[in-house]
């Protein structure tokens, strides 16, 4: 790798320095990554300094303390202005560089206080509730905040009275960290955690009983996402050649025409896509085992195959969308998220929420607007039960007003 870094005459201190075939493997495996050439030569720059002042001659355990201690004394010897630079780049290339090798000595995880609590009630939700992974990940973030809360704040568990978990919700809804919605799912979790506590002894009994989630009313809210207008502005704006205009392009045409989630548009794969038949397949998310295919409308076709040709970086992974910088890796849900929340907050447009979901139910809506059926809109955005599209028929003014106008002479 250092012989396509370097010219001849230049390459040769390279090559002769110690640890040759451990630093030319790092780079290799950099450029796999997607790291453009001036980052693998920064690499390769810092390795001999690493090397030199870790006083690094073959395999050995490397403390974070060693790496800190050594990137103070380069820093020190850099000019004032690169002070903080130069010690965080040496530290970034340090770690990652031994890290990669093995050779970096982690410092041991600090136990937390009621793990084998958290554990035991991650396995009960598995084998006695049956719940999902994803269920379980999520109610275990919530029962290990409530513990950390407790253990910053002294407050021994088997000595937990309701007091204490009225101040726990008051401050996080104070802080705005909880809306109603949040605050019911979390005050459910809470419940369930509480009445296992109780059954074993590890908190005082009576405590889930008096925890009273507040009332959310099924369709209490409206849906909210932008008009169409504001939809069709947005894919305007990336019609560019800018390499994130073209990729952003083809998940927004995803997510406002298919109505996909987020995570849907993630998971989809080159694989997924027949362009012989014109169609595609799309894996729902809170049912993985079940696929619906669509045709490929043009537009989408145009975008996708564009970005695929133009873009997308060349690289292992099968799915459709790729981070264009280093490291590759495919986009995530969240990052498809923000991405929206980029594009559509300077458009002017005041919304409640401006993530990727919004256009979701902007989706949903134009398809209303045109007069499809409930069930049509629901096979559309793959919804499972009918009642997950009845809230849209709240958005149906047209009907509505319909209803208000009726004549109720001879009914009374």
């Amino acid at each position: 790798m250092l012989e396509k870094l370097y010219t001849h005459s230049y390459v040769v201190k390279y090559i002769e320095a110690p640890l040759f075939p451990e630093r030319d493997r790092f780079l290799a495996h950099r450029a796999e990554a997607g790291y453009s050439h001036s980052s693998l030569k920064l690499a390769a720059n810092y390795q001999l300094k690493v090397m030199a002042y870790l006083k690094l001659s073959g395999e050995r355990p490397v403390t974070l303390e060693e790496i800190d201690e050594a990137a103070q004394r380069w820093a020190s010897r850099q000019p004032l202005l690169h002070l903080q630079l130069s010690r965080y780049r040496f530290t970034h290339q340090a770690t990652e560089w031994l890290k990669f090798l093995g050779w970096l000595k982690a410092p041991a995880p600090t136990a937390h206080p009621y793990a084998q609590v958290i554990s035991q009630f991650s396995q009960f939700m598995r084998d006695e509730r049956g719940f999902a992974p994803v269920t379980i990940e999520l109610r275990r973030k919530v029962v290990r905040n409530f513990l950390d809360h407790l253990w910053n704040r002294h407050i021994d568990l088997r000595n937990l009275s309701i007091k204490h978990l009225d101040q726990i919700v008051v401050s996080r809804f104070e802080e705005k960290r909880w809306s109603r919605r949040t605050m019911k799912a979390n005050l459910e979790v809470l419940r369930a955690f509480l009445a296992y506590g109780e059954q074993r002894g590890l908190c005082p009994s009576g405590l889930a009983a008096q925890i009273i989630a507040p009332r959310i009313y099924k369709g209490e809210n409206l849906p909210a996402g932008p008009d169409w207008e504001t939809v069709r502005r947005l894919c305007a704006s990336t019609q560019t050649n800018r390499p994130a205009d073209i990729r952003d392009r083809a998940i927004l045409l995803l997510l406002a025409v298919y109505g996909l989630r987020a995570s849907e548009v993630q998971r989809l794969t080159l694989d997924d896509i027949d362009w012989e038949k014109q169609r595609i397949q799309v894996r729902r998310s809170k049912s993985p085992e079940r696929a619906d295919v669509y045709p490929l409308a043009e537009d989408l076709a145009e975008a996708i195959l564009r970005y695929v040709r133009q873009v997308r970086p060349r690289t292992q992974f099968r799915e459709v969308f790729i981070r264009l910088s280093a490291p590759l890796r495919p986009f995530t849900p969240h990052a498809i998220g923000v991405m929206v929340r980029r594009r559509l907050k300077p458009m002017g447009v005041r919304l409640k929420w401006y993530g990727a979901h919004s256009l979701r139910h902007a989706c949903a809506c134009r398809l209303l607007a045109e007069g499809l059926s409930m069930k049509e809109i629901g096979d559309h955005l793959g919804h499972r039960s009918v009642f997950s599209t009845a809230i849209y028929a709240k958005l149906d003014l047209h009907a509505l007003r319909e209803v208000a106008n009726l004549s109720l002479e001879g009914l009374l």
